[in-house]
């Protein structure tokens, strides 16, 4: 009991006192260094309300070429000779997109300063539902879309209001 009491009693004093005290020295009078702040996080990417950050999209220029909306189709053909296409599928109920230059790489990449969606690359392209939420952001007026994979520096095309109207026709029964 009296050994138990002891051990009590030096753990409490132990608990009490500071490095300085184990070491002879008076931790009372010890000078206290500071501690420098941690490091302040970078600023956000500045977007505007209902944009998301596109990584992918900075520091790329938009890709000068011309679109073609015909019914179902569209067709950027860009300066440098790379293509990005989008067609209805209706009978798949899905939207279709191939870009030039991707060949036989897994995925695509797809993405405007709303959203973003990597699609499974296949041999007729990629592809969504008609109806995912992507395809609402195509058309959006000043906003641009890139394709393209992780391999490869994203085709970047203006937008253009025609894609809006092909997506919408493309839902309809």
């Amino acid at each position: 009991m009296r050994l138990a009491a002891s051990l009590t009693l030096a753990l409490s004093l132990a608990a009490c006192g500071g490095a300085g005290d184990e070491a002879g020295g008076d931790s009372g009078n010890a000078a206290v260094e500071p501690v420098a702040a941690p490091a302040a996080a970078p600023p956000p990417m500045p977007t505007a309300p209902g944009m998301l950050p596109a990584p992918e999209l900075a520091g790329v220029a938009e890709s000068a070429g011309e679109w073609r909306v015909d019914g179902d189709r569209a067709r950027f053909a860009a300066s440098d000779g790379r293509v990005l296409a989008i067609a209805c599928a209706r009978d798949e109920g899905r939207v279709r997109f191939a870009v030039s230059g991707v060949g036989k790489a897994a995925m695509l990449r797809l993405v405007t300063p709303s959203a973003a969606t990597t699609l499974t690359n296949g041999p007729a392209g990629a592809s969504l539902p008609v109806f995912d939420s992507f395809l609402s952001s195509l058309g959006r007026k000043g906003e641009t879309i890139g394709a393209g994979t992780p391999e490869q520096v994203m085709l970047v095309a203006p937008a253009e209001p025609g894609l809006a109207a092909l997506v919408a026709r493309c839902r309809r029964p």
